[in-house]
């Protein structure tokens, strides 16, 4: 993100056909048939779906905030830090101490808004307290609170009713899967469960961020990349 490098990917090698500018707007899963925005239909005998998720953002979407979910929201970001703005990042997981980290690491003043502290559910109270204290270390201010709007372009409102002031404002507040195109499928509504082999019927499995899976929690998504390969793994060789 910060010391550059390309944004041009690889050509892909996996010898599929692709299919770029549409987008699956529908599924009739009697009839095997994915439905286009184009208007034409796409029959299959074994469906995967990937469609994976989307940033949840604290505005709307003409809000000030960045988010980080692809790599153009990624060049982005890098392109506002190379000014050292001041930063506030809402959230607290990995990927919100991340950005910090980034953004500590050009210059920036950065401040995390958490509700409790960052990262306690990824690494356990020890190492979230060992790592908080490290950042904090180098220059990282921690405000804990709970934030509840984007107030103009450069304000967060807490929900205690307290302001904080950036230059920059980030959110990484999770992720919404994008099920929308399978509404009428009787798939998912809002909530596509797959089994542990990532099967949701016969010919159709599921991978990736828009798939909840078993887990030693319970049923539930997993929007990391490394737990999109090991779900690619699992797949039947035959959906």
């Amino acid at each position: 993100m910060v010391d550059g490098g390309s944004p041009e990917l690889a050509s892909p090698m996996h010898q599929a056909t692709e299919m770029l500018g549409v987008a699956a707007v529908g599924l009739d899963v009697e009839s095997r048939r994915v439905h286009l925005d184009d208007g034409t239909d796409l029959p299959y005998d074994g469906l995967v779906i990937a469609s994976g998720s989307r940033a949840r953002r604290l505005g709307g979407v003409d809000s000030a905030e960045l988010t980080l979910r692809t790599l153009d929201d990624a060049w982005v970001l890098r392109g506002r830090l190379a000014a050292q703005p001041s930063v506030v990042v809402v959230g607290a997981g990995a990927l919100r101490m991340e950005i910090a980290s980034a953004a500590m690491a050009v210059g920036c003043q950065v401040t995390v808004v958490a509700d409790g502290r960052p990262m306690l559910s990824h690494l356990g109270p020890h190492l979230s307290e060992a790592f908080t204290a490290t950042a904090v270390a180098q220059g990282l201010t921690i405000v804990d609170g709970a934030a509840a709007r984007i107030d103009g372009p450069r304000g967060v409102i807490l929900r205690d009713g307290s302001r904080i002031e950036a230059e920059l404002i980030v959110t990484a507040i999770g992720d919404i899967p994008n099920t929308e195109w399978l509404a009428t499928s009787g798939l998912a509504d809002g909530h596509l469960e797959a089994d542990s082999r990532g099967r949701i019927r016969p010919n159709i499995v599921a991978a990736g961020d828009v798939a909840a899976i078993p887990t030693r929690q319970g049923i539930r998504r997993i929007p990391l990349w490394s737990s999109a390969i090991e779900q690619a793994k699992l797949l039947p060789s035959h959906s």
